[in-house]
């Protein structure tokens, strides 16, 4: 694992033990979070702690420094925060986490961040998470149990994409106070009864809730502007959607995806 970053170093909590060699990290002596130094915040980019069925809360702080990003900007495939399969570590040591706890002090979810994370259970976003990038928790359908922050406010393109277990007994997602847009299959089959919307959002993005097959009611807050095609269609258990009357002549039915019995005009 070759480190660019002069700052680059593995955490437990506070501090590690490295031997690199030109630049490279060769044996770590305290596992934890490989992360990166980034001004005067901390990124981290990859846990390899040990342990079997664990829960793992992210650090608020490395170095004096706040922990502000988590995931890399630029992953590969193959490169998640958390190891979507049990992870061997340097002494044969496997674990696998299944519940992810993020600090108040983190204030992005990357792109792919969990991507394919198919052994975590349960995601718990701090209220300090304002941005949730393109597909971070996409194809996580072992989750039965998700919260998100108050504060987010932009939620892109198939964050959550097919991202929770049909066996989940959690019915309603709330997505905190001012989140303002919801892009395109955001929440993609996923299988919630019930979102609630804060008065803040201004955009829901086409089939952002397409195929959510439990889905019975749902708010549009007045506060929408834009509603992209598609964007509640195959939601075949939905029975109710209060709607902005002066929407209507702009997103009929048959643009939402919904039969028009199910609009109730406010």
């Amino acid at each position: 694992m070759v480190l660019n970053e002069a700052e680059n170093v593995i955490a437990g909590d506070e501090e590690a033990d490295l031997v690199y060699c030109n630049g490279e990290i060769v044996w770590e002596r305290k596992y934890g979070w490989l992360y990166s130094i980034e001004g005067s915040a901390v990124r981290l980019l990859e846990y390899v702690g040990g342990g079997s069925d664990v829960t793992v809360t992210a650090p608020s702080k490395i170095k004096s420094r706040p922990v502000m990003y988590f995931g890399p900007v630029n992953p590969r495939t193959d490169q998640h925060p958390v190891n979507p399969y049990h992870y061997d570590s340097p002494n044969g040591e496997t674990y696998a986490i299944r519940r992810l706890i993020i600090p108040d002090s983190i204030v992005r979810i990357e792109k792919m961040a969990m991507r394919n994370a198919n052994r975590l259970t349960s995601v718990v976003l701090g209220n300090g998470v304002t941005h949730i990038e393109f597909e971070a928790f996409t194809g996580l359908q072992t989750i039965t149990e998700l919260t998100v922050g108050r504060s987010v406010r932009q939620i892109r393109e198939k964050a959550f994409y097919f991202a929770m277990s049909s066996f989940s007994k959690q019915t309603e997602l709330d997505l905190g106070d001012s989140l303002l847009a919801i892009e395109k299959q955001a929440f993609f089959a996923c299988y919630f009864k019930k979102y609630i919307l804060p008065d803040t959002l201004n955009v829901i993005g086409a089939q952002a809730f397409m195929k959510n097959i439990y889905l019975e009611e749902i708010y549009i807050p007045p506060s929408i502007a834009s509603i992209g095609s598609m964007a509640f269609s195959e939601c075949h258990s939905l029975k109710r959607m209060l709607f902005p009357r002066r929407l209507l002549s702009y997103y009929p039915a048959s643009v939402l995806g919904v039969p028009s019995s199910v609009i109730v005009p406010y």
